[in-house]
């Protein structure tokens, strides 16, 4: 399983440029074992999280700079 684009929470949704990395992440994301995704998104990396026991995903709030993803 691949994130293929990510919905904000501005409702804006961004294609998924690449992935990166994909690693079991430690618990201190607050899921179980979550599997995290390193990807490209407007050029910019971003920390996407899969929870597999909750068929859920999430991503940690990047605090950006500047307009792009992410940016209120």
């Amino acid at each position: 399983m691949r994130p293929l684009s990510i919905r904000m929470q501005d409702g804006m949704t961004y294609a998924v440029e690449r992935v990166r990395f994909c690693e079991r992440s430690p618990s201190e994301v607050g899921a179980i074992l979550p599997v995290r995704y390193t990807v490209v998104v407007e050029g910019r990396e971003l920390q996407l999280f899969y929870e597999p026991s909750k068929e859920q995903w999430f991503y940690q709030v990047p605090c950006f700079t500047g307009g792009g993803v992410g940016d209120s």
